[in-house]
């Protein structure tokens, strides 16, 4: 073996989540280093592997706050834009859908369109919606053929910015059913190892 290699064998905590028919595996490894100031910074790595997928990052600076502490409250989209940056949310199809009627009914009042113009045009968007359904399983492809339908129309312009999105499935249930039970754990157990240590006595 190269000397310019190393391999160190080190502990991590493995903590299981049974959820229903869901489960996973959460390993966690912290610790803490020195910033140039001297001051403690600590850090925390998470690796899951469950029936949602598997997801890990690091976080390298959390501050002199408990991990467990540091885990809670966090929102689904700041979290899981952590564990898999770019990959966790898809195209929300009937969102989408009802944003371009909502555009549609702000033309007509702004009056961009006139009354039999925006009575066809809900009409065509309506089509175009139902047509596009039949393809919602995959929503990529649903909103993209409602885009090419709003891009012929003069009331609104094609525009990526107009689409709504949301998690997918296989995030929103490791957050909803894996995560959130396990930030929710660690938190009690937090607790618990608080309420057990001993009060400081006052100064005399």
């Amino acid at each position: 073996m190269s000397d310019q290699i190393r391999v160190i064998d080190r502990a991590a905590r493995c903590v299981a989540i049974q959820n229903g028919y869901e489960h996973g595996e959460i390993f966690i490894r912290h610790g803490s280093t020195e910033d140039r100031d001297g001051r403690a910074q600590n850090w925390v790595t998470f690796a899951c592997h469950t029936t949602f997928g598997a997801y890990s990052n690091h976080w390298s600076h959390i501050g002199s706050n408990d991990w467990r502490k540091f885990i809670q409250n966090g929102q689904l989209d700041h979290v899981m834009n952590k564990f898999c940056p770019g990959k966790w949310d898809e195209p929300d199809f009937e969102a989408t859908a009802d944003g371009f009627k909502d555009t549609l009914i702000e033309a007509r009042r702004a009056g961009l369109l006139e009354k039999d113009e925006a009575r066809e045009a809900w009409g065509r968007l309506d089509d175009a919606i139902g047509a596009a359904r039949n393809y919602e399983s995959v929503p990529d492809a649903a909103v993209a053929m409602l885009l090419d339908h709003v891009a012929g129309e003069d009331w609104t312009s094609e525009c990526w910015e107009d689409v709504k999105r949301r998690p997918n499935g296989q995030v929103k249930g490791f957050f909803e059913r894996i995560w959130t039970p396990f930030c929710e754990d660690m938190a009690r157990e937090l607790a618990a190892e608080r309420e057990a240590e001993p009060a400081e006595e006052a100064p005399a």
